[in-house]
């Protein structure tokens, strides 16, 4: 028996495990799951190389064991007014034709009594490990004869950028930036991705 809300189950919803098996489930049922927001582990690797005037430097950046803050709920909060919301991931949806979902059946996000698909749960809680590519350079310098002639010590021309990459499984705007603000439902507006920036450079020395 389901007595996570006061909504009884419908088909599509999610099941959960009765563990402590009483025959029915409700918030005696909850045992820890996944990690803390604080990642566990933070690792980064530099490479670089260069051959004659060409060099190229790189830096990953990732963090494991760490579960993400955002949680994509149905129903959130805007001026104390609660509202739907829906995300992509909710188009793979449970319905009468298709019976091999990727998210459980979808309810009114503001359904008196609750969503059970929609308590904190390990199908909800994502992984927010990632890893970043988080500097990359490109730089061609000429050689000093050319830059003599030019009557400087050097000239290089360059192009680096930041951010350009993540390989995550968070299916939100940016695994690195999860946490939710007091008072805000879970929403995507609560988050905002890391910039990407490319910039493109010639730098002279006199």
């Amino acid at each position: 028996m389901n007595k996570i809300t006061s909504n009884p189950s419908i088909p599509g919803d999610l099941k959960f495990a009765d563990t402590n098996g009483d025959g029915v489930i409700d918030q005696i049922d909850q045992v820890p799951i996944g990690y803390s927001n604080i990642p566990e582990y933070v690792g980064g690797l530099s490479l670089s190389a260069g051959y004659k005037g060409l060099s190229l430097s790189v830096l990953f950046q990732g963090v494991t064991h760490v579960s993400s803050d955002l949680i994509f709920f149905s129903n959130g909060a805007l001026s104390n007014q609660f509202t739907n919301q829906y995300y992509e991931q909710m188009l793979g949806r449970w319905t009468p034709t298709n019976p091999n979902p990727t998210w459980p059946a979808i309810r009114p996000g503001n359904q008196p009594g609750g969503n059970p698909n929609e308590v904190t749960n390990d199908f909800l809680l994502q992984d927010g490990s990632y890893i970043k590519l988080r500097n990359i350079e490109l730089r061609y310098s000429l050689p000093r004869r050319l830059a003599e002639r030019l009557k400087v010590q050097g000239i290089s021309f360059y192009t680096n950028g930041q951010n350009l990459k993540t390989w995550t499984k968070f299916y939100g705007l940016d695994p690195e930036n999860n946490a939710t603000p007091q008072n805000i439902l879970y929403s995507k507006r609560t988050t905002y991705p890391s910039s990407k920036i490319l910039n493109f450079g010639l730098n002279v020395q006199f």
